[in-house]
């Protein structure tokens, strides 16, 4: 048992491995040598490693599988060999556990199943105008963003950074904004969008002194008597669009060009104080997929779908904050009766009667390049499960109280099978033009469904209340913390319409889906039953990619020669993203290199021990200058300065600031008398607590995380928002106070490439704990290889 435990603790470790799953960056001739052992599927799929939460991918050990082939039962005339029917129900018990209780076969068998659905598919929504939020004038530029940030190269063989000036980018890009823009126009007349806009803000309770909204619906006699849907339309793309602006950029990121996530964000919306406008970022590794040239067109319009129902959700929160109906400390209000404050998922609950929800999660990335969707989940997102997550962090979960002896839907999740024809139709014109026209809103909501698995949080119930990110959903993982029900039967249909409608609605879906006789229902609760015992060996690991750089002595004479302060400044340089350090050369010049090249270089550089120190996941890589392989830096000799200005002093002794650290409070202790032997204690008495005190320091930590270069025009806004009195100075003025603080010797910045300020200065402990743990863990652990 204990060698069973420890080789389950190395499985799981195998799963942290952070690599490219299936060769997706890679020249087409390397990728084909990378994945040659793999099946079709796991091509696309990829060939899972180790354990992820419950699912044990030992069973699949050396087999190069996706673990997604229908198990089909054998035929009348074959016996089966004990073996045999074990290793067949074993992978059937695997599979249960990926998928939320179902095999494969059962969820081919509802037509769930992207890569396993061959029919014709149409986008017929090529010609449709894109919403004036999303043109493609909206979308930032490698020229928009601040020096210290990169665009990331597509790679892979194809040419070009992530941005949608870039033909290959807007190939794929194009047809989900047009999926987006039907869906957001379609919602101009429905009470959603409206109370957004001018729905009734209820103050109903508060939290730790913190005030709690709620928004709600205006009726529908209120947005009869008004034009409430045309003024909403022009306002919303006249005014609210033009304060929004998008990106394409790794969802690894979080919006500081460092990867430092393991899991990566769909999309993010947010503000900076040093940024104005609203951004909201999409993660290239949803688009990914749609680059490949193997997708069906169920996966094709599947994952198109996908990216556009991320890109409405974020404009939910993007809009809002457009309009300042909101005041700190919250961001977000409770929408009607929902549990959680969350408006992105409560407008895509909206439109599409629940959250639609990816069948391959995303820690199957491996941190490495988007996987396809495989298929759609439809469950309601405001339950237990989600509590740990609101846009309003830390404002409570509001749900109602129930009867003693009734299911609280709030600790309950269903997962509903959502067949891969619901979202190929919504390509449809019909779709809109009748189907949407004729039956209203609940037409484009998900079904029909009919089987899907639920989970109860016993737990939950029984304490009343525990930590919500400790429950598991859609994993049985034997500790009796969930159980399921049988899935019954549901479709989505509101129960405010007639019957008539009501079947009606259902007549047209069921016709547009053509999803024939579905044959069985599930009830059980899926358990794995452990690999078989002839493939426990942990061994199998990512396959090695053989780099080689053809220019490396070129590449390295470049970088020899221009590693002065104000070229590429490496003789300062610590830790760079991959992108960012691309962007420095090609902005520097003098060298043409594509982004494979580049990073070709870096990984024969880190394979050599020398110069850098390269991780090519998560995201898009990290790499940190090490002392082996350089040749005696330079010396570049400082300007003297008799007498430095007041603003250089000022300059120095502003970036001085450390902060403080908080000091929670403490209860008294009371005395202790003299007993047993033991001498008395006096009293100790309370202490307060006290603050912490946010320096300059932890500022520009708040503001730029670990990157330690920023764009010399962003610091000097930075500084300005500091003390607009001392630093309201032209920026030329500033970049001569910089230069001169170097020359004076200063101890907290120094030259990066040209326009870029470099922080010097060690972090404080107080201030580094704002980190992320992976962060922590990854700076440390390459700062310890490159010997710094």
């Amino acid at each position: 048992m204990v060698g069973q435990a420890r080789q389950a603790a190395q499985a799981a470790q195998i799963q942290r491995i952070y690599y490219d799953t299936r060769g997706d960056l890679l020249p087409p001739n390397k990728r084909q040598e990378y994945t040659q052992n793999l099946t079709d599927l796991a091509k696309k799929y990829t060939h899972p490693l180790g354990k992820t939460g419950a699912a044990d991918h030992r069973i699949l050990f050396n087999t190069g599988k996706s673990g997604i082939t229908p198990i089909s039962s054998p035929p009348p005339c074959l016996i089966e060999t004990d073996q045999q029917k074990l290793s067949r129900n074993q992978l059937k018990a695997y599979q249960k556990t990926r998928f939320r209780g179902f095999t494969t076969a059962e969820l081919k068998e509802l037509n769930a199943l992207e890569p396993l659905d061959f029919e014709t598919h149409k986008n017929e929504l090529t010609n449709i105008d894109i919403h004036p939020a999303f043109r493609r004038k909206r979308w930032l530029t490698e020229k928009d963003l601040p020096k210290h940030l990169g665009v990331p190269p597509i790679l892979g063989g194809l040419d070009g950074l992530w941005e949608v000036t870039n033909p290959v980018v807007w190939a794929v890009v194009k047809p989900c904004l047009q999926m987006a823009s039907m869906m957001l126009m379609n919602e101009y007349e429905y009470g959603w969008l409206d109370a957004l806009f001018r729905g009734r803000l209820e103050k109903f309770a508060k939290d730790k002194g913190k005030q709690l909204l709620r928004l709600h619906p205006r009726t529908g006699l209120e947005m009869r008597t008004d034009s409430a849907a045309d003024e909403i339309q022009k306002f919303f793309e006249r005014k609210i669009s033009k304060k929004i602006d998008l990106r394409i950029d790794s969802g690894y990121s979080v919006m500081t060009g460092m990867p430092i996530v393991t899991n990566p964000l769909s999309g993010v919306t947010y503000e900076r104080p040093l940024d104005p406008g609203i951004h909201v970022s999409l993660s290239l590794e949803m688009f990914e997929p749609l680059l490949r040239t193997d997708l069906t067109d169920a996966e094709r319009l599947g994952n198109t779908w996908n990216v556009a129902k991320t890109l409405v959700h974020e404009m939910a929160h993007a809009t809002w904050r457009a309009l300042k109906r909101y005041k700190p400390p919250y961001a977000e209000p409770y929408f009607d009766d929902q549990a959680l404050s969350e408006l992105g998922f409560s407008f895509i609950n909206d439109i599409c009667g629940g959250e639609p929800a990816r069948m391959l999660r995303r820690p199957y990335w491996s941190g490495g390049p988007g996987v396809p969707q495989l298929g759609i989940w439809s469950n309601y997102w405001f339950n237990s499960t989600n509590a740990g997550y609101t846009t309003s962090a830390g404002a409570p979960p509001q749900n109602k109280p129930v009867e003693p002896d009734e299911i609280d839907p709030f600790y309950t999740r269903d997962d509903w099978v959502v067949p891969t024809s619901w979202h190929c139709n919504m390509f449809l014109n019909n779709w809109w033009n009748v189907g949407v026209v004729k039956f209203s809103r609940e037409f484009t909501h998900m079904g029909p469904l009919q089987h899907g698995y639920r989970k109860i949080d016993k737990r939950a119930i029984e304490a009343g209340n525990i930590e919500p990110r400790k429950i598991r959903v859609g994993e049985g993982d034997g500790t009796g913390l969930l159980y399921s029900e049988g899935p019954g039967d549901r479709i989505v249909i509101s129960d405010k319409l007639s019957i008539a409608n009501r079947k009606a609605i259902y007549a047209e879906q069921k016709r547009m889906v053509e999803a024939g006789k579905i044959l069985f229902a599930l009830t059980k609760n899926p358990g794995y039953v452990g690999a078989p015992n002839d493939n426990t060996d942990n061994g199998e690991r990512p396959p090695r990619i053989q780099y080689q750089c053809r220019r490396w002595d070129e590449i390295v004479a470049y970088l020899f020669a221009n590693r002065g302060p104000k070229e590429l400044a490496l003789d300062t340089m610590t830790l760079l993203s991959e992108p960012q350090f691309y962007r420095y050369i090609r902005g520097r010049g003098g060298i043409n290199l594509t982004g494979l090249e580049f990073r070709e270089f870096l990984a024969v550089a880190n394979e050599r021990g020398i110069l850098f120190v390269w991780e090519a996941h998560p995201g898009r890589g990290l790499v940190i200058r090490r002392k082996e392989g350089w040749p005696p830096a330079q010396d570049y000799p400082l300007e003297e300065i008799d007498q430095p200005s007041d603003e250089a002093v000022e300059l120095d002794t502003l970036l001085s600031d450390e902060g403080t650290a908080g000091v929670p409070a403490k209860a008294a202790i009371p005395a202790k008398p003299a007993e047993n032997g033991a001498p008395a204690v006096p009293s100790v008495p309370a202490t307060p607590a006290v603050k912490a005190v946010l320096g300059t320091q932890g500022k520009i930590f708040r503001d730029f995380g670990v990157n330690r270069d920023v764009d010399v025009k962003i610091f000097w806004e930075f500084l300005y928002k500091e003390d607009p009195t001392t630093w309201d100075i032209p920026l030329d003025r500033l970049i001569e106070v910089v230069d001169e603080s170097i020359n004076l010797g200063s101890m907290y910045i120094t030259h990066g490439p040209e326009g870029i300020v470099r922080f010097i200065y060690d972090v404080p402990d107080h201030v580094w704990e704002a980190a992320t743990p992976f962060a922590k863990t990854r700076v440390a652990d390459m700062k310890k290889r490159a010997g710094l």
